[in-house]
C-alpha cells in the first residue's frame, strides 16, 4: 500500500490590532477603553520614563536598519543610522551592543554606497553608471561628511573626488549643470537642485568657489518666497559667514510660524520628490537645522 503525509497549519481569520497610548500620570489616574478583542488574546506592556532623554535614545535603538537596495535606498537606511548613532555617542551611558550593531550596519552602508562612485568621472548614480548625478552626488557628500563623525573610515580621497565633479558642473550662470536622474531625485525643479547643491557643499565646508552659485540661488530663494529653498539658503547663509542675509531669512521664518499653520505650507517641492506630511517635516527640519547654528535665534517666538 501507498501512504502520504501532508501538513496542514491553520490559522485564526482574526488581525492582530495594537492599541497605543502615551500619557504624563504621574499623580494621576489614566483611564481608557480597549477596542473589542478575543478573549485570553490580551497581552498588555507598560514602559515608563524619568525624563525625556531617557524616552528618546530608547527610540534611538529602534532606528537602526540593514541597508539594502540602490544608492537611494541604501541613503534611507544608512542616513538614519548615521544620525542615531551620533545621538546615541551623546549618551553617557550608551548601549555598547547596540553601539557594535549600528556600527556593523554604518559599515554595511558605506561600503554599498562606495561602491556607487562614478570611477571616470567622480560623483555618483544610483547603481554606479555614467553619467554621475550632480544632486544624488551632493546628497552623498553630506551623507559620508556626517558619517565621518561617527565612522572612521570614510576615504576622504573619495569625498574630495565627488566635491570635484560637483565643481565641474557649475554652467556660468550661477547654476549647475544636471544630467538627467532617475527615481525622487529625477524630478526635482533646477531652481531646487541648484538651492540644494550649495546648501551640501557648504554644509560639507567647501564654501569656495561657489560665490555666484550661492549669490544666485540666494536671489532666487528670496524671490520665490518658496520656504524649502529659503531654509537651504538659511543653512548655506550662515555656512558661508552671511549673517546679514541669514537674519532675514531667519527672521521671516520666524514672522510665518507665528501666523500660519506648518501643515498647509507651500512648497513646490523638495530634492526627493516628497510630499504631504513628509514634505512639510522636511522643510520644517531645514529651518530647526538653520536655526540651532546660531543659539541666539532661538527666541520665544518659536516656543
Amino acid at each position: 500500500s501507498d501512504e502520504i503525509n501532508r501538513s496542514i497549519h491553520f490559522r485564526s481569520t482574526d488581525f492582530l490590532l495594537a492599541f497605543n497610548f502615551t500619557a504624563n500620570v504621574m499623580g494621576k489616574t489614566k483611564e481608557f477603553l480597549l477596542p473589542e478583542y478575543i478573549p485570553n488574546t490580551l497581552k498588555a506592556e507598560a514602559v515608563s520614563y524619568i525624563n525625556v532623554l531617557e524616552e528618546l535614545f530608547d527610540g534611538v535603538e529602534s532606528i537602526f536598519r540593514e541597508p539594502y537596495g540602490c544608492f537611494e535606498q541604501v541613503s534611507s537606511s544608512t542616513f538614519p543610522n548615521i544620525f542615531a548613532l551620533q545621538l546615541l555617542k551623546e549618551d553617557i551611558n550608551p548601549n555598547k551592543e547596540i553601539e557594535k550593531k549600528a556600527l556593523k550596519y554604518l559599515q554595511a552602508g558605506y561600503n554599498k554606497l562606495a561602491a556607487y562612485e562614478v570611477k571616470r568621472t567622480g560623483g555618483f548614480e544610483w547603481y554606479g553608471g555614467s553619467p554621475a548625478h550632480e544632486v544624488l552626488s551632493a546628497y552623498g557628500l553630506v551623507e559620508f561628511y556626517e558619517m565621518g563623525k561617527v565612522y572612521n573610515n570614510v576615504d576622504q580621497k573619495m569625498m574630495e573626488r565627488t566635491r570635484e565633479f560637483i565643481l565641474s558642473r557649475k554652467d556660468n550662470n550661477g547654476g549647475f549643470k544636471q544630467n538627467n536622474g532617475r527615481y525622487g531625485f529625477s524630478g526635482a525643479p533646477k531652481n531646487v537642485n541648484n538651492a540644494y547643491i550649495v546648501y551640501a557643499l557648504t554644509e560639507t565646508k567647501n564654501c569656495d568657489q561657489i560665490e555666484s552659485e550661492y549669490k544666485h540661488a540666494l536671489n532666487e530663494a528670496f524671490s520665490s518666497k518658496d520656504l524649502y529653498r529659503m531654509a537651504l539658503m538659511a543653512n548655506a547663509a550662515y555656512n558661508m559667514k552671511d549673517i546679514e542675509n541669514y537674519q532675514k531669512l531667519i527672521t521671516g521664518f520666524k514672522e510665518y510660524s507665528v501666523k500660519n499653520d506648518f501643515s498647509k505650507i507651500k512648497i513646490d517641492a523638495s530634492i526627493v520628490r516628497s510630499w504631504g506630511d513628509a514634505n512639510q517635516r522636511e522643510t520644517v527640519a531645514f529651518w530647526i537645522m538653520a536655526l540651532l547654528k546660531n543659539k541666539d535665534s532661538l527666541d520665544t517666538a518659536l516656543i
